[in-house]
């Protein structure tokens, strides 16, 4: 009886990874001219729309303004995620005024819970809410934190950026240089 039972649960566990990886949007894979896939690294940023206190924000409004940018996908309820925060904090504090943008892109959480969040962690940069699981979607996000820096071209330098490693990738792209 045990084991009818464990096989039972084996094969809905089964079932339910094959009917969330085939319901997943899939890209096109076509390649962008730069080599990469849109919305990975060496492809060109996704555009992506959200909110925040009632007002709309897009992505475009900070890619491709002679900046880098650097993106935050996020969430309030998110362990991790809160530890990248003092990280990129730092990076808009110490790059803010020499070449970079830091955006926070609250995705998969409640746009209450994310308000108090940025009030509690002290959030120095924009954030804006996902809006219908867009940029999950349009980035492929399976799984959260997820920072990526983007060129002032609009080409993504760098995915899955952690601590240390967002300074060093800020570094390799001549942010540390003084203006």
């Amino acid at each position: 009886m045990k084991r009818n039972i464990l096989f039972i649960i084996a094969i809905a566990l089964t079932a339910m990874t094959i009917t969330a990886f085939s319901s997943r949007p899939e890209t096109t894979g076509a390649m962008t001219a730069e080599g990469g896939r849109p919305g990975k690294a060496g492809g060109k940023y996704i555009d992506v729309t959200g909110t925040w206190e009632g007002k709309t924000y897009k992505l475009s409004e900070y890619v491709g303004k002679g900046q880098y940018v650097l993106v935050d996908f996020w969430a309030s309820w998110c362990g991790p995620c809160r530890g990248e925060i003092p990280y990129l904090r730092k990076a808009n504090l110490k790059y803010g005024g020499k070449g970079l943008k830091v955006v926070g892109i609250a995705v998969w959480d409640d746009p209450a819970d994310t308000k108090k969040a940025v009030s509690a962690l002290d959030i120095n940069y924009q954030v804006f809410s996902d809006i219908n699981d867009a940029a999950v979607k349009a980035y492929g996000i399976r799984g959260i934190p997820k920072i990526i820096l983007i060129g002032p071209d609009g080409t993504i330098l760098a995915e899955e950026l952690r601590g240390e490693g967002i300074e060093r990738a800020l570094k390799a792209c001549g942010l540390d240089a003084e203006k």
